[in-house]
């Protein structure tokens, strides 16, 4: 009943739905699911109250069910009211106990509230059940960063690249993090660690070439992005980076080489 019911209100055909819903809510009336089938058929027709209603039926039944919590999360983030959203998050990973996979969801879902908070918490918690998977760290870290938590990221984001000292990302990180705390030495050492991990990752290359213009190392950055773009001649980014190195060392007519075939528009994206 509940694929026949969402099939309708995809389909907009909502008097269908309407029985639908009715029979599941009369066969069903203390599941949280039928209740939010009835929260989606309410918001496809933009009746924000019934769907509050429906939502709160669903939580009175289902409050201690990670995936409802979950489902209504999304609910509430398609409705736009991402702040009662993270409070539903908030709730679940506060009081429930959540098995990997549904932590990692209650995590994703939380940023995207920019409930920052909460996700820290529910990726470190996923870390802890899943220590061998490098995005949990990575998620953590960034969401501890986003919270101005720079010290907790450092230390986080130290324990992983010793934990995988096969991962390039966290080293181009930790260098990224350490330039825009004020280090360019220890930024710089990074970036040669992330390059010697992963010397062809076109995303490491960009990333490093990025943070050694920043740090003023103009040549290095220039040799890095020409060996870039004889890796990937066809790479648009890339081709831009170095034409605005290149401007950067006053070397306009090569830039202009570089830059003449380009869409505009693929220019302005690689700025720095």
């Amino acid at each position: 009943m509940s694929l026949l019911l969402n099939a309708s209100i995809e389909s907009g055909d909502y008097s269908k739905s309407r029985e639908f819903l009715q029979e599941m809510i009369d066969s069903h009336p203390k599941s949280p699911q039928t209740w939010l089938n009835a929260a989606a058929l309410y918001l496809a027709q933009n009746l924000i109250p019934e769907m509050r209603c429906a939502i709160s039926t669903a939580l009175l039944h289902g409050r201690q069910n990670a995936d409802i919590l979950i489902h209504t999360s999304r609910l509430l983030i398609d409705a736009d009211m991402k702040e009662t959203a993270a409070r539903v998050l908030r709730y679940g990973i506060n009081h429930l106990s959540v098995e990997t996979g549904l932590l990692r969801q209650l995590a994703e879902t939380s940023e995207e509230t920019s409930d920052y908070q909460t996700a820290q918490k529910a990726w470190r918690q996923y870390t802890q059940q899943a220590p061998d998977d490098p995005q949990g760290y990575l998620r953590a870290i960034k969401s501890l960063w986003a919270l101005s938590r720079n010290a907790a990221a450092m230390e986080l984001l130290s324990n992983a690249v010793d934990r995988f000292p096969g991962e390039s990302e966290f080293p181009v990180l930790m260098g990224e993090l350490q330039l825009a705390e004020g280090n360019p030495v220890s930024a710089r050492q990074s970036f040669h660690e992330a390059l010697n991990v992963d010397p062809e990752n076109p995303s490491i290359l960009k990333r490093v070439s990025k943070g050694l213009i920043e740090i003023g190392e103009l040549m290095e950055a220039r040799g890095l992005l020409e060996r870039s773009l004889d890796l990937y001649p066809s790479s648009e980014e890339i081709r831009s980076m170095l034409a605005e190195t290149l401007l950067l060392q006053n070397e306009p007519q090569q830039a202009y080489e570089l830059l003449k075939d380009i869409d505009p528009e693929n220019i302005h994206d690689a700025s720095f």
